[in-house]
C-alpha cells in the first residue's frame, strides 16, 4: 500500500506503530481476499504525489489507495 502521511480516519499510524484507518482496512481486505495474510504480508511502502504512479507503472507498489483525481495521472 502506498500512503505519503497518517491522514486521520482514513490513515493513522499510532505512537507504537500500528496502522489503523479505511485506508488501511481496505489493503487488509484486499490482501484477505487473494489469500495473503493482512498483518504479516503487506509491506507499506512510502510515497509521495509526485512519485506514486511511477511506482506504480513499475510494480514497485501493487495497490494504490488514496484519493487520486483524473488531474494526478500522468
Amino acid at each position: 500500500m502506498e500512503s505519503k502521511r497518517a491522514s486521520g480516519a482514513w490513515d493513522s499510524l499510532s505512537t507504537d506503530g500500528v496502522r489503523s484507518g479505511l485506508d488501511i482496512e481496505y489493503c487488509k481486505a484486499i490482501a484477505a481476499a487473494i489469500g495473503l495474510d493482512p498483518m504479516t504480508q503487506i509491506e507499506w511502502i512510502p510515497a509521495s504525489s509526485q512519485d506514486r504512479f511511477e511506482k506504480l507503472a513499475s510494480e514497485e507498489i501493487d495497490v494504490l489507495i488514496r484519493t487520486n483525481n483524473l488531474d494526478d495521472i500522468p
